[in-house]
């Protein structure tokens, strides 16, 4: 791209044409908001552009019987866990 940090905006970032999956382009995204953060605290620019990340679908862990094991069963899934439910598995301590 060839360009100055002061020069970088939203609209050139929203222009970017980055491949694979959401999670992975989000990376890159990620890193560029973390970089340009860090050289409006440096004042190296004066403010950084609004960078917006991919939607990404909702992920599932699967663990191996081993894994599950050495877990002792104290787990939930993800949307118990953003409802704040116990999920009655295993332990209850």
């Amino acid at each position: 791209m060839g360009m100055t940090l002061d020069r970088i905006t939203t609209e050139e970032v929203d222009g970017l044409l980055l491949s694979g999956s959401p999670s992975y382009v989000n990376q890159g995204l990620r890193t560029l908001r973390r970089l340009l953060g860090k050289a409006v605290e440096w004042k190296v620019i004066a403010v950084a552009p609004r960078i917006r990340l991919l939607p990404e679908p909702e992920r599932q862990q699967v663990l191996d019987p081993e894994s599950e094991s050495k877990a002792g069963g104290r787990w939930q899934t993800a949307s118990e866990r953003r409802l704040g439910h116990h999920s009655g598995h295993g332990n209850a301590a």
